[in-house]
């Protein structure tokens, strides 16, 4: 495979994992914050991983955590404290970077 044309599968892969993350931020927005859909952040992680490599997968991760996060805040998600909010991100940001690890090693 040519330079170019790795070039040109890892934008690809950099767009349709930012594409997969912004459909599953709004699924998660239009399903609430009472249903969880945690494990779907997965796809968009592991498209990362596969199409252009851990680093993005990492990236990829903490954007997942992200974004969660705000959609829930955007479906009317309420936090008695700022701790509550920033504890929940860290948790979910690690367990994706663990998956990850995990199979970035595989």
């Amino acid at each position: 495979m040519g330079s170019r044309t790795k070039l040109q599968t890892k934008i690809a892969g950099v767009l349709g994992g930012m594409g997969l993350l912004a459909m599953v931020g709004y699924a998660d927005y239009i399903t609430g914050y009472n249903l969880t859909i945690s494990a779907f952040y997965l796809l968009p992680i592991l498209f990362a991983l596969r199409y252009v490599g851990p680093g993005f997968a990492f990236a990829m991760a903490m954007m997942s955590a992200v974004v969660w996060l705000f959609a829930d805040i955007a479906a009317g998600e309420r936090y008695s404290d700022v701790l509550t909010p920033i504890w929940n991100t860290g948790v979910r940001m690690s367990i994706f970077l663990l998956v990850v690890i995990l199979f970035s090693t595989r």
